[in-house]
């Protein structure tokens, strides 16, 4: 009888802490700040535009299917717009991931793998947690170790409103 009181008391302590927990993540829910308008500007590529990939299946192993509209970005020069993940510790960056959400964490990446492109600088850039404008040659990934779909080499920073 003892250990049935005490495995009730666990379940009810276990329930009202589940409710406590749900509760709270319903009074008191964390939003990740919406970062779209920063990043629209004239000739930038939309980062909606590059979650546009599928997962297929093609000779028994899985695959990367990218839209129509991102495959005619292979390859050419075009302007991005995001924000700086450094990759060292350094405050000038020539290799970075570049992404549609502000980083959080210095050891989370903070988007997806359709929300970031690893960037190649051609001259070092120095690290802002404010959105930067890069201009440079947009590569898919179709299948690379690094997990990224995308790449963009000799890239450099432009104004917003440049025209390439």
């Amino acid at each position: 009888m003892v250990r049935s009181n005490a495995v009730f008391h666990y379940l009810a302590a276990l329930t009202l802490a589940a409710a406590l927990a749900s509760w709270a993540e319903w009074q008191f829910e964390l939003k990740q700040s919406d970062h779209s308008a920063l990043l629209k500007a004239p000739g930038v590529v939309s980062w909606v535009a590059l979650t546009n990939v599928a997962y297929t299946r093609h000779e028994g192993k899985t695959a990367l299917r990218f839209d129509d509209d991102i495959q005619a970005l292979d390859g050419k020069a075009l302007k991005l717009r995001g924000f700086i993940t450094p990759l060292s510790s350094t405050g000038d960056q020539r290799h970075f991931i570049l992404s549609s959400k502000a980083p959080t964490c210095p050891y989370c990446l903070p988007a997806g793998p359709g929300e970031m492109v690893e960037i190649f600088c051609r001259q070092p850039v120095k690290y802002s947690p404010d959105p930067i404008t890069v201009f440079g040659r947009f590569a898919i990934l179709h299948d690379d170790a690094s997990g990224f779909y995308y790449r963009m080499m000799d890239a450099e920073p432009v104004s917003p409103d440049s025209q390439p």
